[in-house]
């Protein structure tokens, strides 16, 4: 990932071209609203391959800067809007997230989940970025993480 003001110069990838060879009729986007930045991820749904990922500072315009990158991903795919799946977190997730036709996921929910199917065997895990760290702990509750955050 880089960290940038501007648009990418990454190329244009066509389903085809996304580096596993299948042709995608849908793909996901991780979209992580944060108070300094805009992060994303682009993920192909049946490899779980990441395709592309990058973030930009947004100097507190985060719906321009949302709108900017979704315009970025939206060109450098060339699918239709309908055919991204996109799940936004953060601290101006919930906000925007039914303005972009987007599913809000709280961040500590997030993170947990990603660590349980990535690395089920994780005792615990912490978050240094942002404002707020914040921990989970490998306490099962019906089959989830217990996770918290803490100002401190």
């Amino acid at each position: 990932m880089t960290g940038t003001n501007h648009a990418s110069s990454s190329p244009v990838l066509t389903p085809r071209q996304d580096g596993d060879g299948l042709s995608h009729r849908e793909l996901i986007i991780g979209l992580d609203v944060g108070s300094t930045a805009v992060k994303y991820v682009v993920v192909a749904p049946d490899s779980m391959e990441i395709l592309c990922a990058d973030y930009h500072l947004h100097e507190t315009r985060q719906p321009e800067k949302v709108l900017e990158v979704l315009k970025e991903i939206e060109a450098r795919f060339l699918l239709p809007v309908e055919q991204f799946r996109i799940f936004v977190t953060g601290s101006g997730g919930a906000t925007l997230a039914p303005h972009i036709g987007a599913r809000f996921v709280q961040e500590v929910n997030a993170v947990s989940l990603a660590a349980e199917a990535l690395q089920p065997d994780v005792g615990s895990v912490i978050e240094l970025g942002g404002r707020t760290p914040r921990s989970s702990s490998g306490g099962r509750t019906r089959g989830r993480a217990a996770s918290g955050s803490s100002p401190t």
